[in-house]
């Protein structure tokens, strides 16, 4: 059995064309028909913390929903959101050490996919590369020890260059798994946005996605592996 991770930065759900645009970002969710799907900047209309608005978003793409608030400055609520086709377990919502320009946190579940469990973490990490080390270190500590599998970490971890520490450490806690550009959207140059798995056989393919309209909903380009269940 083979099921689909992905992660997706979906801008506040603005486009390339400037314009907030919700039922293109749920057009492009049912195409990429990810078993488990990771969202970043999920922004509502009004800007707010209500989740039970981000529950019903998740209803009409047909998932079950765990939402992160983050509050940032002027106020408004920016959420990690995970959606997943079958209910998750042992759901907690973790606070990372601050970058210093707003609060980060990540996502953390179980879920039985056809008997087999799998451990997710979700995240959007910060834009200081000293906090995004210390960041990516403590989700892995907290959720990937060598004796726990299978442990996938999905979102924009906004790793830029290989040379930076997170990058090395990220190397050397998932070896030889290189990640596909997918920012910006026009012209993918970046590879900001991640989906680490461990093990590493377990992946069959990684891309990124680029049908219908995933290169204008957003400035990130949706990241898709499918993954064999042993």
């Amino acid at each position: 059995m083979s099921i689909r991770l992905a992660t997706y930065n979906i801008h506040k759900f603005v486009g390339r064309d400037g314009k907030r645009n919700e039922e293109r970002i749920l057009k492009i969710i049912g195409a990429i028909n990810a078993d488990i799907l990771a969202l970043q900047e999920f922004v509502l209309k009004d800007q707010s913390g209500n989740i039970a608005m981000v529950e019903e978003f998740a209803g009409r793409a047909g998932y079950h929903c765990i939402a992160q608030p983050m509050k940032r400055r002027r106020g408004m609520v920016q959420f990690n959101v995970l959606l997943t086709r079958a209910p998750a377990h042992s759901n907690n919502l973790v606070t990372l050490p601050r970058d210093g320009f707003e609060p980060r946190g990540f996502i953390t579940v179980k879920i039985n996919a056809d008997g087999q469990e799998l451990q997710i973490a979700a995240t959007h990490l910060g834009l200081n590369p000293a906090a995004r080390t210390r960041q990516i270190k403590m989700i892995i500590e907290l959720c990937a020890q060598p004796t726990e599998a299978p442990f996938a970490l999905l979102g924009d971890l906004n790793t830029m260059f290989p040379w930076e520490a997170a990058k090395r450490f990220l190397g050397r806690e998932f070896p030889d798994q290189k990640q596909p550009a997918a920012f910006p959207a026009r012209l993918p140059l970046l590879a900001l946005d991640s989906i680490y798995l461990r093990p590493a056989r377990m992946i069959q393919s990684l891309r990124t996605f680029t049908e219908g309209a995933a290169h204008e909903g957003s400035d990130h380009l949706p990241l898709i592996a499918d993954i064999a269940l042993t």
